[in-house]
């Protein structure tokens, strides 16, 4: 683990925030991997020219040994 987390942007065309954060903790917790925005695109099963799907990339956490805790007001259920 490093002791300072690395900062990445957004994207100019603000479509890669979810991927900038996710990098940030990558690096952070495991700084062996350096990834570039192609394989994080990977890592988070995003669709060229759609959503990130955040989703996969917190299965991609707790895989790697993370504890993922989701807390948000999306009801899966009623969608």
């Amino acid at each position: 683990m490093k002791n300072k987390i690395s900062f990445y942007s957004n994207t100019p065309d603000d479509t890669y925030c979810f991927q900038a954060c996710f990098k940030m903790l990558i690096e952070y917790y495991w700084s062996e991997k350096i990834y570039s925005w192609k394989k994080m695109d990977e890592i988070i099963s995003k669709v060229e020219d759609s959503w990130t799907w955040p989703m996969a990339g917190l299965v991609y956490m707790q895989e790697q040994g993370a504890k993922v805790k989701v807390i948000e007001t999306f009801n899966y259920k009623n969608s």
